[in-house]
């Protein structure tokens, strides 16, 4: 009895140990780039650190065959990273992996946010279609469409128009 309570003893102190020796943390603490459920890639469209489009300054309405109404895009950091002195990414080339672009979908022009419509590269993720994950998601947070869907109802209208990695906004606006 003694000997299994050492045991135990032992293995949780060396867990404990194991955790705050390791420099880097982002070993053992999941990143963005393993997403694996529409909640982790909500929370990180929620957070902040976005840039807007510098096309679209202002709520705008959707242009071309776009479903999604009056809108605004935004980009994380490493997104904007790719983006050319104009704001946008520049014919034939591609996001990097962990980009996320977040269309935010407002009721009206001087509306609020009803719906985020978003796009995460990431090309190793058994979820991506086209090499990013596809979601929508109402105001609250509630899943509208999930990454599970592998952007089926997406791809077919991101394909069309200017090679800039599927997203249409640059060419729209």
């Amino acid at each position: 009895m003694k000997k299994s309570i050492l045991i135990i003893l032992s293995t949780v102190f060396l867990m404990i140990i194991t955790f705050f020796c390791v420099d880097d943390k982002s070993k053992i603490i999941p990143k963005a780039n393993n997403i694996v459920t529409d909640a982790v890639l909500f929370s990180l469209i929620t957070e902040s650190g976005y840039s807007f489009y510098v096309g679209t300054p202002s709520i705008t309405a959707a242009k071309g065959n776009s479903p999604h109404g009056y809108e605004r895009v935004r980009f994380n950091s490493i997104a904007k990273s790719a983006l050319d002195s104009s704001g946008k990414l520049p014919k034939g080339s591609q996001f990097p992996k962990g980009s996320i672009i977040v269309k935010d979908i407002y009721t009206g022009i001087n509306g609020s946010i009803n719906l985020y419509a978003v796009m995460k590269k990431d090309e190793n993720s058994s979820q991506a279609g086209s090499n990013y994950l596809w979601a929508e998601y109402d105001n609250k947070g509630s899943v509208v469409y999930s990454i599970n869907e592998k952007g089926s109802g997406c791809i077919s209208c991101h394909s069309g128009g200017a090679s800039r990695d599927l997203v249409r906004t640059f060419d729209l606006n």
